[in-house]
């Protein structure tokens, strides 16, 4: 039997909104992440008020991609510093920096932005730079640095790179 196209139409038109109906459905909706996102905080943080940091790291991450908040990126920060991942708490307070507060924002998320303004300094005064070079014939050379490549327009210009053996 043979359907009009206009019936082919339709029929399509249902099927796609039954399929999309579904997968609404099984989504989670932003209050949901959102909840989810201030437990993951909230264990995160617990995590780094007694010291496991690569505990928090990853909970503080998982709630940051589920709902963006200041204090998640503050946390992380506070981590990646005690961690000696200096790179990582300088790139993430520079994040922080670029917050838009204002007075009606939560405390919270005011105080994170100030920290970061206090931390940044610091922080950036305790990274180590590295320069590579490679002399003679570098066609077909890989540098590495601690199992990362080195891309080619890193070469020869100081690296920004945590403090410590390389």
């Amino acid at each position: 039997m043979r359907r009009s196209p206009a019936a082919r139409v339709l029929g399509s038109l249902g099927c796609a909104l039954a399929i999309r109906a579904f997968v609404t459905r099984v989504q989670a909706s932003p209050v949901e992440d959102r909840a989810t996102a201030r437990e993951l905080a909230i264990a995160g943080i617990e995590a780094t008020q007694v010291g496991d940091c690569s505990k928090a790291i990853d909970l503080l991450k998982r709630a940051e991609a589920l709902y963006h908040a200041p204090t998640h990126l503050q946390f992380l920060a506070r981590c990646y510093a005690r961690e000696r991942r200096l790179v990582e708490a300088t790139e993430t307070l520079r994040v922080l920096q670029q917050e838009r507060v204002t007075s009606t924002s939560p405390e919270a998320f005011r105080a994170a932005v100030d920290e970061a303004d206090r931390e940044l300094p610091r922080l950036v005064a305790r990274l180590a730079h590295l320069s590579v070079v490679v002399h003679g014939a570098s066609s077909g050379v890989v540098v590495t640095i601690d199992d990362h490549v080195l891309p080619a327009a890193a070469q020869g210009v100081p690296r920004i790179v945590d403090p410590g053996r390389h």
